[in-house]
C-alpha cells in the first residue's frame, strides 16, 4: 500500500483568525438578539425583590352605556368611588396621582385633599377644559407598590402624572441579601443585557430576592414596632439602610422612566415631614461605659434647663450630649427644640432634620430618600419636573420649620399642607406648560371656598388622636385630646357621660401626671420610685380603650 503524500494545509487568513478569536462573541450578540425577539422586556425588572403577580387595582364597570375605569383595591381608598371613564372625553386633561396616604390626603374625607385642590385651580386656570385630576394614592405602600400602580395608569391616557412617595419604605419586613454595590452591578448588567437579565433571573436572582404579595402589604410588624419603640433592623443595620435608599432610587427612577416611554410627562415631588412638633419614635445610643454616663448628664440638664427657659445653657448641655452621642435621635430633636427657642431658625431646621434621620423607626422620608429623588430628577433632567416641597415647605412654615401648623400628624397634611402643595404642583404645570394647554386664565393657585373646619372635622381628629398615642407624642396627645374636650363639649356631647370624653381626660390627665413627674425628676427632686415603667404599663392598657372607644365612635 503506498502512502500519498498529503497535500500541506495554506495557514488560516487573516479573516479567518478573526472571525475564530469573534466566534464567541457572535455567538453571544446571536444569543442576545435572540433573547429580546423570544422574551422582550416588558419593563424593567426589580433587582431587589419580586411582587408575586396580582390582579390590577382598577376594574370596568358600565353605567348608562358608558364604559368606566374604577379603583376596586382597599388600599387605594376604593370607598372614595374613584372612577373615570374608559374613552377619554375630547378636550379633557387628565392626570393622576400616585404615592401614598399623604398623597391620598388621608385622613381627610375626597373633597379635602390636595390633589382636589389641585383640580379646583386647573378648572379655574382652564375653564375651557374638562379637568380630570384622579388621585390612586394607596395606605401605606412602599415606591415598590406604587410602582405595578403606574404600569397600569399609563394605559389610562394620562396627560400628566404626579408622583409623591416616599414615607412607607420601611413599612414591611424584608431582607436584602446582597449590598446596595453588589445591586448596582447587577442592575448594569441586566440594563445592558436582555440575556444576562434572563440568566440572572433564572439562576441568581430567584435565590436571592425576597418575594412579597403582590395583593396586600404586610405592615403589622411596623405597627407593633411603633407602639413597643422598637428599632428596626432595616434602619439599624448601615448594609440594610443602604440596600434600601438604593432599592428606592431604581424603583422612582425606573417609574419615571417607564412614564418617559409613554410620553406622559411626570411631576416628582421630593416627600416633606413633620420636623418641629413629632418626636423620633425611637432613639438608639452608640456609646457606653463613661461616655453614656457623660451623656446622660448632659442630657438631663440641657432638658431641664429648657424646661426652665434657660436656652443659652439647654443648647450648651444639649449640644455636648449630641457630641457625645452623635446618633441618638431625641438628643437631637431636644437640640434642635433648644436652637429654634434661642432664635435660630436655620440651625433648628437642620437639627430636626438630622433628628428625623436618626430615628430607628422611620415612618418619615429620610434625608437620603429625598437626595434620592433629587438625584433621579436630575438625570432625567427634560423629561421630569421635579418640586421640592421638602425644600420649600420651610418658606410657609410657622418659625421656619414646619410642624403641626402643616402636618395633623408626622406626614398627613392639614389643610394649609394640603393647600401649599397643591399651589407647588399647580405653579410648575403653568410654568413649564406641562399639559400643553397654554396660558391659563389665571396665573395664581386659586384655592376653593367650601366653607370646611378641620377643628370640627371629628372622624380626622379621632384618627389623629390614635396616631399620636400609638406612637408616644405624649405632649402632642396632651393638648390634642384637652381641645377635643372642649369641641366635643361644645357639640353637645355631655362631658359628664359621654365615654370618649371621660376617656379622654382619662388620657390627658395620666399623661400630665408623668411628664410633671419627669419634669421634677429632671430638676433634682424627690419622685416615686419605678415611675417610667409604671407608666408605660398604664400607657398601654389605656391604649387598648382608645382603640375601642374611638372605633365605635368613628362607627357612630
Amino acid at each position: 500500500m503506498t502512502n500519498e503524500p498529503q497535500a500541506p494545509r495554506g495557514r488560516p487568513t487573516g479573516l479567518q483568525r478573526l472571525l475564530l478569536l469573534l466566534s464567541p462573541l457572535l455567538v453571544l450578540v446571536a444569543a442576545e438578539l435572540a433573547a429580546r425577539v423570544v422574551s422582550p422586556r416588558e419593563m424593567e425588572r426589580d433587582p431587589f425583590l419580586e411582587l408575586s403577580k396580582a390582579s390590577s387595582k382598577f376594574g370596568e364597570v358600565e353605567v348608562d352605556g358608558v364604559r368606566w375605569y374604577q379603583v376596586r383595591h382597599a388600599d387605594l381608598y376604593a370607598d372614595r368611588n374613584v372612577a373615570f371613564p374608559v374613552e377619554k372625553p375630547a378636550g379633557t386633561l387628565r392626570i393622576f396621582c400616585l404615592g401614598g396616604s399623604a398623597n391620598a390626603g388621608w385622613p381627610h374625607g375626597p373633597e379635602q385633599i390636595w390633589s382636589r385642590y389641585l383640580e379646583h385651580a386647573l378648572r379655574q386656570g382652564y375653564p375651557d377644559r374638562r379637568i380630570e385630576v384622579v388621585n390612586v394614592g394607596a395606605h401605606a405602600y412602599a415606591s415598590y407598590r406604587v410602582r405595578p400602580i403606574l404600569d397600569d395608569v399609563v394605559r389610562f391616557d394620562p396627560d400628566l402624572i404626579v408622583l409623591w412617595s416616599g414615607n412607607n419604605e420601611f413599612v414591611e419586613r424584608r431582607s436584602y441579601a446582597a449590598t446596595a454595590g453588589a445591586q448596582r452591578i447587577v442592575r448594569a448588567i441586566t440594563d445592558a443585557s436582555r440575556l444576562f437579565e434572563l440568566l440572572l433571573g433564572a439562576v441568581i436572582e430567584r435565590k436571592e430576592k425576597e418575594v412579597l404579595s403582590g395583593e396586600q402589604r404586610d405592615a403589622q410588624d411596623f405597627l407593633f414596632a411603633q407602639l413597643e419603640q422598637m428599632a428596626l433592623e432595616l434602619r439599624a443595620d448601615p448594609a440594610q439602610f443602604r440596600a434600601v435608599v438604593e432599592h428606592y432610587r431604581f424603583t422612582v427612577g425606573a417609574m419615571l422612566d417607564e412614564s418617559h416611554r409613554h410620553g406622559v410627562p411626570t411631576v416628582l415631588l421630593t416627600v416633606p415631614s413633620n420636623l418641629r412638633d413629632w418626636h423620633p419614635n425611637v432613639s438608639r445610643h452608640g456609646v457606653e461605659g463613661e461616655i453614656l454616663s457623660e451623656w446622660r448628664r448632659a442630657y438631663r440638664a440641657g432638658l431641664a434647663a429648657l424646661l426652665a427657659g434657660n436656652v443659652e445653657r439647654a443648647t450648651t448641655e444639649l449640644r455636648h450630649a449630641l457630641e457625645l452621642d452623635p446618633d441618638h435621635a431625641e438628643t437631637a430633636f431636644q437640640l434642635a427644640r433648644a436652637l429654634d427657642a434661642a432664635g435660630d431658625p436655620i440651625g433648628a431646621l437642620a437639627m430636626f432634620r438630622r433628628a428625623r434621620d436618626l430615628d430607628m423607626t422611620p415612618f418619615r422620608a429620610v434625608s437620603a430618600l429625598n437626595d434620592a429623588l433629587r438625584g433621579v430628577a436630575a438625570d432625567r433632567a427634560g423629561s421630569v419636573t421635579l418640586v421640592d416641597a421638602e425644600a420649600n415647605l420651610p418658606e410657609v412654615a410657622e418659625r421656619g420649620t414646619p410642624g403641626f401648623d402643616l402636618f395633623l400628624d408626622y406626614v398627613h397634611p392639614t389643610r394649609v399642607g394640603n393647600l401649599a402643595i397643591a399651589a407647588m404642583v399647580y405653579g410648575a404645570i403653568v410654568q413649564g406648560d406641562l399639559l400643553a394647554a397654554g396660558r391659563p386664565a389665571t396665573e395664581g393657585f386659586v384655592q376653593p371656598d367650601d366653607g370646611y373646619v378641620e377643628a370640627r372635622d371629628l372622624n380626622l381628629r379621632l384618627h389623629v388622636l390614635y396616631l399620636l398615642y400609638h406612637m408616644h407624642q405624649e405632649e402632642a396627645y396632651r393638648d390634642e385630646a384637652d381641645d377635643l374636650i372642649g369641641v366635643l363639649t361644645e357639640l353637645g356631647f355631655p362631658p359628664d357621660t359621654d365615654p370618649l370624653i371621660g376617656l379622654l381626660r382619662e388620657g390627658r390627665d395620666g399623661i400630665d401626671g408623668f411628664l410633671e413627674l419627669r419634669a421634677r425628676d429632671l430638676r433634682g427632686e424627690d419622685v416615686p420610685a419605678g415611675y417610667e415603667a409604671e407608666h408605660q404599663a398604664w400607657y398601654r392598657t389605656h391604649f387598648q380603650r382608645i382603640q375601642d372607644v374611638a372605633r365605635k365612635a368613628r362607627g357612630g
